[in-house]
Order: structure tokens, then sequence, then C-alpha cells
């Protein structure tokens, strides 16, 4: 589906947002899910062990605020994939945990003019394989094309198979090879 195709489905998730090679969300998750910025200090507190299955050294939930507040000033973007009605504010605390999850930052370089960069895309474990993560994707697509950016990039490691056939499943295509050198050996990710 083009992305200006989607922008008229962006809220809530329905099975006919997804192509065919992507399995169907149960009618119940369907029916139930929404995209919200997680924005608020509860928001983001709630997203810190879905991030911590992407991203393990994240040990500490204030520390993880901290950092995103930090990377909010440099055009940090947290969005979520929510079940529908819930936000900051629920009282049930199982609608309050996100069920997958997108960072991103629009950015210009020369290379590629104006573009979204996706820093983190991932779906809680326990919901793999039913949509939400591609959902998501389609979701930052939708986002990108509206504000006329020229393309959407991301990384991920050259090791992680899966991820890369799930972007090549969303149309995407690898067209860099990134080199990077730690300066903090600590740091493995």
């Amino acid at each position: 589906m083009s992305p200006a195709a989607y922008i008229a489905h962006m809220s809530p998730l329905a099975p006919t947002m997804l192509p065919r090679s992507t399995p169907k969300p149960d009618a119940a998750l369907a029916s139930a899910v929404s995209f919200a910025v997680a924005d608020s200090d509860q928001a983001i507190l709630a997203c810190h062990s879905l991030m911590q299955a992407l991203r393990p050294r994240l040990a500490d939930a204030q520390t993880f605020l901290a950092q995103v507040r930090r990377m909010q000033t440099q055009a940090y973007v947290l969005m979520a994939a929510w079940r529908q009605g819930a936000n900051a504010g629920a009282t049930a605390e199982l609608a309050q945990q996100p069920l997958a999850l997108a960072a991103y930052r629009i950015s210009e370089t020369l290379l590629y003019g104006p573009y979204l960069y996706v820093d983190d895309l991932v779906t809680s474990p326990a919901l793999r394989g039913q949509g939400l993560g591609h959902a998501l994707l389609q979701h930052i697509f939708a986002l990108a094309h509206a504000q006329g950016l020229n393309r959407v990039v991301l990384d991920t490691r050259l090791d992680n198979l899966a991820a890369q056939r799930f972007y090549q499943r969303a149309g995407m295509q690898a067209q860099a090879m990134r080199f990077s050198l730690s300066l903090r050996p600590e740091l493995k990710e």
C-alpha cells in the first residue's frame, strides 16, 4: 500500500492495511490499537520495558526518561502503538503498556535532503507476527510522506537477518553500509 493510501487509515489499525505477506492481527487487537506520541513522563516510562527488549543496556527507567527528554531536544519522537483509548492517564496497568514502539527524527542532509530517520523499532515479543510492527512502520512512512520528506532511513545490524527481511517486505532496500568506531568498548550496540 502506498503511503498516500495509508494516510486515510492511520488509526485505528485495520487488518486491510496489511499486505498479503504480513499476518493479520487478530480482530480484538486490530480494533483496539491506535498510534500516539509518548510525550508525558508517565507515557515515556511506560515505554521503558519494551524499549529495553530492543536496547538491553537501558536498565534504569529514570535514566531512560532523562535520556529520552535530552534526545527530544534533538528532534527525537517516541511513537507507540497503544491499546485503543489507552494513554498516560489510563487506569488499567495493561492498557498503559505500549504494544510496539518506533522512535524517529526528522533531519536533513546533503545526501538525502529532508528525511525521517528511524532510531528504534520494536514490537512486544508476545505480539510479534501479528502485523503490529508492519503497521507501525507504515504509519511512519505515512507521516514522512505527509510532511513532504524524501525518504525514510534506518539501520540494522548486519547479522540481524530477520529484521532485514522484515524491512525488505515493507518495501525498503539496503543502500549503504554504515561504518562506526566505538570509543567506549562497553557500549556494544
